[in-house]
Formats: structure tokens, C-alpha cells, sequence
């Protein structure tokens, strides 16, 4: 698969009734990532009916070092010591590489798999590979594999060429089937959030 540069999807619930320090806030972190060496762009997505408890933010570097760099900044860290009685629980993170292309939507889901999970894991989604195949509209899928130490969560990514193409497959059966087996395998709840294409936030 072709990639593009590194990228970080932060996703935060804020607390009833700080909604506009929040706003105040997220505009202060936008600003510094900006600034920040390797910057190549920022997206903030407000919660919707994708994500409607959630604030969703996606930062994008021209390399690890860029990317890491700031992660672990001066500057990040004080603001986000600043913001933190403005948010409910941790925040939800995700590094990947965006993929390049033409825009798409994006489902974006993350899960802690369970230990004695990993072969029924493969093995389902091999067959969800092979179902989203005849489903016109599907464009790829990628799996980031938990890292201890670094990312518990695996993560499923689907590409679609519409949410018309992206729906179809949400509300059919056999995908309600195949996720039923995954589930005694899954440690807690799916995380889910359906983005708009990468590239075309950041063109």
C-alpha cells in the first residue's frame, strides 16, 4: 500500500458546559502544532452524527521524527496540562499513515483484543476482506496491529468511495455475522468514528 505521511487521530470528550473553553483551548493547540517543525496540517472536527460525543482532531507530519517531536514538546505537554479539567477520562489516540489518493470516507475502529483472540481475528477479517470485495464503492482496508507498550488497541481502517458505499456495508448481514464472532474476543466495546478521506482534508 502507498503511503503518505504519518499521521495522529486524537479523539476527546469535553465536559458538559465547557464547550467554548474548550473551543478556546483547541484553537491554542492548533495554533502550536502549526508551528512545529514537520507541520504539514491540522483538521478539528466538532462532534456530529459521526461522533457526536467527541471532538475529533488529526495532525499530520512530514515524517516520524516531525511527528514525534511534537507529540512530546514543551509546548504540547504545557497545553495540554492547561486543558486537562476540560476533558472527561483519557483521551483517545491513534497513529497511522494516511493513505494517498483520491478523498474517500473513512471508518476509523479500535478495540482491545483479547489474548486468546488473535487467530479467530485474522481469520474473521481475511473473511471480511473477501465480503468488502464485491461491494462496489470499497476501496482498501488496513489493520494496525496492537503494540504493547505503545498502541493497545488494534485497529481496523475501511476505505469507501462514498458513505452510500460505506452504509451498505454497516447495514449488512453478513457483516452483523462475522462481527458476532469477534465478540467474545473483544476486552470492553468498539470504538468507531467515520471520517471523510485524508487527503482531501489535507490537500
Amino acid at each position: 500500500m502507498e503511503r503518505n505521511s504519518p499521521t495522529v487521530l486524537v479523539g476527546r470528550k469535553v465536559v458538559p458546559g465547557k464547550e467554548a473553553e474548550f473551543a478556546e483551548w483547541m484553537t491554542r493547540v492548533t495554533h502550536a502544532a502549526q508551528g512545529a517543525p514537520g507541520h504539514v496540517a491540522v483538521d478539528v472536527q466538532r462532534p456530529d452524527s459521526a461522533h457526536p460525543d467527541e471532538w475529533m482532531v488529526v495532525y499530520r507530519f512530514e515524517d516520524a521524527d516531525s511527528l514525534g517531536a511534537w507529540l512530546v514538546s514543551d509546548e504540547r505537554l504545557q497545553l495540554i496540562e492547561e486543558g486537562a479539567d476540560l476533558i472527561l477520562g483519557e483521551p483517545r489516540v491513534q497513529v497511522f499513515a494516511a493513505t494517498a489518493g483520491e478523498p474517500g470516507v473513512r471508518m476509523v475502529t479500535s478495540y482491545l483484543l483479547r489474548e486468546d483472540g488473535r487467530t479467530v481475528h485474522r481469520t474473521v477479517h481475511e473473511e471480511v476482506l473477501r465480503e468488502l470485495e464485491k461491494y462496489e464503492g470499497f476501496r482498501e482496508r488496513e489493520i494496525l496491529e496492537a503494540v504493547p507498550g505503545v498502541q493497545p488497541e488494534t485497529v481496523v481502517i475501511l476505505t469507501f468511495d462514498d458513505e452510500v458505499s460505506l452504509r451498505a456495508w454497516l447495514d449488512s448481514d453478513v457483516r452483523g455475522q462475522l462481527l458476532s464472532r469477534l465478540d467474545p474476543h473483544i476486552d470492553g466495546t468498539y470504538a468507531t468514528s467515520v471520517l471523510g478521506g485524508f487527503a482531501g482534508w489535507f490537500s
